[in-house]
């Protein structure tokens, strides 16, 4: 009987590691690069003046370090939901013109734009070769957008706005898609290489919407590690 029981309780703790492997929980996270799209460049100049001040010159940069954490739950071996929450980072564009309508001297407006949330994922996955899957994924992020606007010479908001200075914020949830790449070193641990774009984040500028926060889409590129339990 001890015999018996031991040779149980061997089969049982040699069990527990293959069903830790099987479990469809896994984690993840991953870092990247993010850029939006340049009509939120457009979408700006237009809204300074009627959008062909004198000698309009705009610098801007659309590209940002972005990172985000996941946890997925594998529905059968080829669907998985996956949620995230996501860090696109920061967008800034600077804006100087010459003022017309009789007044001297310089304008300049400098914007300046965050977005991250969270969102829910559908993935769908195959195996290619042995250790490499492929896979695609659609979903909804529910975004937090925060624009702000700085400015500075002979310049007032076209909306009367008191001051050289405001920020508005927007959430809105927006669709997204994205196509990658997983190796498996081992049965638990895996590398993603992946694309993702997130489609007319943000609202719209117009000359006297003192709460949009500029519209664009946004890219993005990452490199992550996957958990599996």
């Amino acid at each position: 009987m001890k015999h018996t029981a031991l040779s149980c309780l061997l089969a049982c703790l040699l069990a527990l590691p293959a069903a830790a492997q099987t479990s469809p929980w896994y984690v993840g996270a991953a870092a990247g690069q993010s850029k939006a799209a340049s009509s939120l460049v457009t979408d700006r100049e237009a809204t300074i003046g009627n959008g062909n001040e004198p000698n309009m010159q705009t610098s801007s940069d659309l590209k940002d370090t972005a990172g985000k954490l996941f946890g997925g739950y594998r529905i059968t071996p080829v669907f998985a939901l996956e949620a995230h929450w996501t860090s696109l980072g920061e967008q800034r564009i600077d804006n100087t013109f010459d003022v017309p309508f009789g007044l001297t001297g310089k304008g300049g407006v400098r914007t300046e734009r965050e977005v991250e949330g969270f969102g829910l994922d559908l993935v769908a996955g195959w195996q290619a070769a042995p250790g490499l899957s492929l896979f695609g994924r659609i979903g909804a992020f529910r975004a937090d957008v925060t624009t702000d606007t700085t400015l500075s010479g002979d310049t007032r908001f076209a909306d009367g706005t008191e001051g050289n200075f405001r920020s508005v914020s927007q959430n809105e949830t927006v669709f997204k898609a994205g196509l990658g790449a997983e190796y498996a070193f081992t049965r638990n641990l895996a590398a993603r290489l992946e694309w993702e774009r997130f489609v007319d984040v943000g609202k719209r500028l117009t000359p006297d919407s003192r709460g949009n926060t500029g519209e664009a889409d946004h890219d993005a590129w990452w490199l992550g590690v996957v958990f599996r339990f």
